[in-house]
């Protein structure tokens, strides 16, 4: 059985960190294991948010280039796309909880796609909106959240 999980981008990002070497370690590790298990979701948010991040930190054309090839894998994943319903749950969201506008965004399309977790460092460890659990992947591995 599959379950849907939402990763932020700041798990892509560190994914291919070479001064993090620790959370690049536990990002491939939650990832390879989601590929090999679970439905992964991302938004257009995530992509754009990795891209900009990567793209910051790129010394040369060919960081340049490898960023827009790790844009294109993300783009084969299950991504939800922004419409009204996002929105007005982003607003819900903002209203209730108090959240950065980003982070209700984040939240809203992992609801939206029906997703059991959302892994991001963004947020408090284990917090439940709605059903979604929230699972900072540098405090957990994979198997103690995943059965």
């Amino acid at each position: 059985m599959t379950v849907p999980v939402f990763v932020d981008s700041n798990v892509w990002v560190y994914k291919n960190s070479t001064t993090e070497t620790w959370k690049a370690t536990r990002a491939r590790n939650w990832i390879e294991t989601l590929q090999d298990t679970n439905d992964i979701w991302i938004s257009y948010q995530v992509v754009v948010e990795f891209y900009n991040v990567v793209l910051r930190g790129a010394v040369s054309d060919e960081e340049a280039l490898t960023a827009r090839e790790d844009v294109r894998d993300l783009l084969t994943l299950q991504v939800i796309p922004y419409d009204d319903d996002l929105i007005f749950r982003a607003f819900a969201i903002e209203d209730r909880y108090r959240f950065s506008w980003w982070d209700c965004l984040i939240v809203a399309a992992a609801l939206k796609a029906g997703c059991r977790y959302l892994l991001t460092e963004d947020m408090q460890h284990r917090q439940t909106l709605d059903g979604l659990i929230i699972i900072d992947p540098f405090q957990s591995e994979p198997a103690e959240i995943l059965h």
